[in-house]
């Protein structure tokens, strides 16, 4: 997770980022402890939001909700690929 998130961070901004960590491991974990083992850079001064079931949640939200459907294409339509395996 750390050089993942090392790589991501050579790409972007990540002062104002938002790193959402999902399922009950994301929802229990305490960001400054992530830190210290290591888990998350220490040079990430973005805010880590523990987001429960967010794979359950977001399908639900997406099947009943025209509106949600259509901002899930949006944020889709953004996303960028970064492959990792090809980083030194």
């Amino acid at each position: 997770m750390q050089s993942g998130l090392e790589v991501l961070m050579e790409t972007v901004d990540t002062k104002n980022a938002k790193l959402f960590l999902a399922g009950g491991f994301g929802t229990a974990l305490n960001s400054d402890d992530a830190k210290i083992v290591g888990m998350i850079p220490l040079s990430f001064k973005g805010t880590v939001v523990g987001v429960g079931n967010a794979s359950l949640a977001g399908a639900t939200l997406v099947l009943l909700s025209k509106e949600m459907c259509e901002q899930t294409k949006k944020i889709a339509s953004l996303a960028q690929t970064i492959d990792l395996a090809q980083d030194a």
